[in-house]
């Protein structure tokens, strides 16, 4: 029996040494895909904003005007100006006879063009990026003000005049119903004086 006990306590470790321990693997960590690292980059190149200054000149004139603004990056250079041209210009766009230009001596820049892509031919002047407008003399000056409607004057009331004809003519019809009412009068008292007189004579 002690022999049997034996051998059976031996098959047990044997099978216990055969089937793996289960154990516990440490969680991989996710790491960030291709996918991931794209939308990151273009949320940061959408927030990234650029210090841009614009002068403002006008020929003939020796007086410069600077207007220091912060924008993104990927802002239309059209959108710009003309946001700043409506406090320049007292809410009004660019004009098309402006030029945009890098330098004074330097040439127009593209204004379809995003302020990344034009930021490399842009001079760097008290650590901002520095384009000049020029602008012409009449964009300066204030716009006209619309001329007033004149509202049409109210219509008047007219009369027809009456023909003088008519007038006379009335007039003297009533003259002759005032006369015959007159001699109507006037025969009332006769004949009752005659009727009395023939009453006297009866009774006398």
């Amino acid at each position: 029996m002690g022999a049997e006990s034996k051998k059976k306590e031996q098959k047990k470790v044997r099978k216990e040494q055969k089937t793996p321990t289960k154990s516990k693997t440490p969680t991989k960590s996710k790491t960030p895909t291709k996918h991931s690292k794209s939308k990151r980059s273009g949320v940061l190149s959408l927030n990234r904003k650029i210090f841009l200054a614009i002068r403002c000149m006008v020929p003939g004139e020796h007086s410069v005007s600077s207007t220091g603004i912060c924008v993104q990056e990927k802002a239309i250079l059209r959108d710009v100006l003309n946001a700043w041209a409506g406090g320049q210009l007292q809410g009004r766009p660019l004009p098309a006879e402006a030029r945009v230009v890098s330098s004074l001596e330097g040439k127009e820049l593209d204004l379809k063009k995003d302020l990344q892509t034009l930021s490399g031919s842009l001079p760097v002047r008290q650590g901002r990026f520095t384009l000049t407008v020029v602008l012409p003399k009449e964009a300066l000056q204030p716009p006209e003000s619309p001329k007033p409607k004149a509202e049409p004057a109210p219509k008047r009331a007219t009369f027809q005049a009456k023909p003088l004809k008519d007038i006379k003519v009335k007039k003297d019809k009533s003259r002759d119903v005032k006369k015959a009412d007159g001699k109507r009068t006037d025969r009332q008292p006769q004949g009752e004086g005659a009727a009395a007189a023939a009453l006297a004579e009866l009774l006398g």
